[in-house]
This record gives structure tokens, sequence and C-alpha cells, in this order.
């Protein structure tokens, strides 16, 4: 088992014979999911810090569209609807035409975002997912990475020929004035003293700790610290959050709130910036904590640090099987371990999470 506070290997980049004049107007093609796009965060950033003047646009889907809404170094937001199928992106790229974009990043690289790119006459780059690499790595377990670059750096490799810098100010989140206030008014009664976010969800069933371990972790802490506990979630996830909450509340009085699917995104962000600590599965939920620079204890499953995607430029510390020669079985999760014993996430125990909770509380 390895607690690791990580390093990665830092950004560079190679300057060509670029016109740096002719870059007016930049398109990022990035749909989704809600921790790809605040990874993304980073290069908008530092495209701005570049290409002050020019028009940066995003496209981004619906139900994502609150991650990005409130950035000043987006001109235009462009909101994909799923339920508009083609004819929605076909409309997307009437929209494009009518702009004519110098420089169009897809970082998403997927069939949508070759759709919305393709006869575009701009500078078309594309992220590099390394998928031959990863696909080595989860079928056959050879480890054929040169280096672990997180995502964010990989987002910013597209664009290393403009010579577009990076800086060490990590992944960023806007929240609105009314988003605070609306969660204010909702945890009215939440008080002073620490407070513990728990994010004990995720898309895949694999990538989930286990719901009672969750739960025992949150009442320690209230033993040890006295601290209140808030569960995050989606709505299709408040259910789940309430099976913890539950198992909490035999056991004590009032200091666990479900906030799972009471709140929107950047109302979920307003509510873990009241936190002293976050803990997480590998979920969006956890980048929302890295952007508001929270002190994370991460727990990872079938996933590894090689892919990139572990908590960026935060104080964190992540959790993970490292011995287990059957990881990593999927970059995204599954519905169900494929050796049938989940040995991943069974054999991280409450100690463990509590140990990387106090050293992190303890940390100033």
């Amino acid at each position: 088992m390895l607690v690791n506070q990580y390093i990665f290997v830092n950004y560079s980049y190679n300057v060509y014979n670029v016109n740096m004049e002719i870059i007016k107007n930049i398109l990022i093609l990035r749909l989704s999911s809600l921790g790809d796009i605040l990874l993304s965060t980073p290069l908008i950033k530092n495209l701005r810090k570049k290409f002050p003047n020019a028009r940066i646009d995003y496209v981004v889907r619906k139900e994502f569209a609150d991650v990005l809404r409130y950035n000043p170094h987006i001109s235009n937001l462009y909101i994909f609807d799923a339920a508009n199928g083609f004819q929605g992106l076909l409309e997307l790229k009437r929209n494009f035409k009518k702009v004519g974009y110098d420089l169009i990043l897809d970082i998403h690289n997927n069939i949508r975002s070759k759709i919305l790119r393709f006869g575009m006459k701009g500078i078309v780059k594309r992220v590099n997912k390394r998928v031959v690499t990863r696909w080595v790595l989860i079928n056959l377990k050879l480890n054929i990475y040169r280096s672990i670059v997180p995502v964010p750096i990989r987002y910013l490799n597209t664009v290393r020929e403009f010579q577009v810098e990076i800086d060490n100010e990590g992944l960023e989140i806007y929240i609105p004035k009314d988003a605070r206030e609306t969660v204010r008014a909702v945890l009215s009664d939440l008080g002073s003293g620490i407070v513990i976010g728990i994010c004990p969800t995720a898309k895949h069933n694999t990538k989930r700790w286990l719901e009672e371990r969750f739960a025992e972790v949150a009442f320690r802490l209230h033993e040890i610290y006295g601290a209140k506990i808030l569960l995050f979630g989606a709505a299709n996830e408040r259910n789940e959050c309430a099976e913890i909450e539950e198992k909490i509340l035999r056991r004590s009085g009032r200091i666990v709130y479900n906030c799972a699917g009471l709140f929107t995104i950047v109302e979920t962000a307003a509510a873990m910036d009241l936190c002293n600590l976050i803990i997480s599965n590998d979920s969006g939920l956890m980048h929302v904590a890295s952007a508001l620079k929270k002190k994370v204890v991460a727990i990872f499953g079938p996933t590894v640090r090689e892919f990139g995607f572990f908590p960026y430029n935060t104080t964190s510390i992540v959790l993970e099987h490292v011995s287990l020669k059957c990881r990593p079985c999927s970059h995204v999760g599954l519905d169900k371990c494929p050796k049938k014993h989940f040995r991943c996430m069974r054999e991280i125990t409450v100690e463990q999470v509590l140990d990387a909770s106090r050293a992190l509380l303890h940390e100033k």
C-alpha cells in the first residue's frame, strides 16, 4: 500500500516559427466530463495570458456548463445539448463558421469533437491521450510510460509551439455570490469547527470505496475532532449518500448533512469551500476540491497515476494498492471487479484513511 504526495515532471515547450499575430479567435473543444473540464482550466487561463486580446470560446455539454459559465477568461461558451444529437453538432458548426477560428484545440478527441472540427480552416491541435500506451498497461500490464504527465499538462502541450507558459496556480472554478448565499441558507445550522467533506460516489462501481467504511471514517473523525460531515454527490446519487448518512446517524446526533442533489455544480463547490478536508474517490468532485485548493485524501482503486488524473496542484494524499498485479483494470472504472475480489478497494482500510486525514488536518 502506498500513501503518496506526488510531484510530476515539469512542463516544457519547443519554440517554433509561428506568427502569433494570426491568432485572434481560439476555440476549445471539451464537451465532458466534470473532472476533465476542470482539468482544462489551466489551459484556458494561460491561453488568456498569452493572447490577452483574443476571442477564446469553449464548447461544453449542457450539464457541465456551470463549471465554466463564470470563468472570466472565456469570451463565449457554446453549450451542446446531447439530446439534440447530430443536428445539434451541425448547428454548432454553422456558428463556428460565422466566427472563423484561427486555432482549434481539440482536447476531447472523441467522435463528437472530431465532427465539430472536421473541415474547419484554422490550425487544429489535438490532445495526445496516449491511447496505445494506456492500452498496453491495462491489458498487458506492461508499463511503457516514460513519465507521468498530468492531464492539465497534456492539454497545455497542445499549444506548446505557441510558447504558452504554465503557472503554478492549479485548477480554477469561479463561484458566484448568489451560489454562496444559497449554500449558507441551506447549511445555516452548520456552525463553527472542523467540517469534513466526503465524496463517496463515482460513475463506475469499481471506483467506489465501501459505503460502511466512509461512514466509519466520518464517525471517527467526529469523535476525534467534533467534525461536521458534508456528503456530496449528484442528484441520482442522493440515495447512496442517504444510506451513508443513516449509518452515521445511528451512532451520533445531527453531525451529517446529505448535500447530494441539493445543489448545482457551483453551489456544490461553494459548500465544499466550507470544508477543512475532502475525502473522495477518483471522481469529478475530487477535481472540484483540487480547484478549491482543499486538502484531499483520494482513494484510488482500478486506476493508476500514469493516467494523469490524480489531484492536481493541491495538498493531497493518494491511497492506492500498488502491489496488486491486476491494477489497472480500466482507466475509467467498471461496473464489477473483473477478478471478483475487489481487493484494490477492500484492502484500503479505515485506519489508513483516518491516518491520512489526520496528517492533512494537522498540516499547517
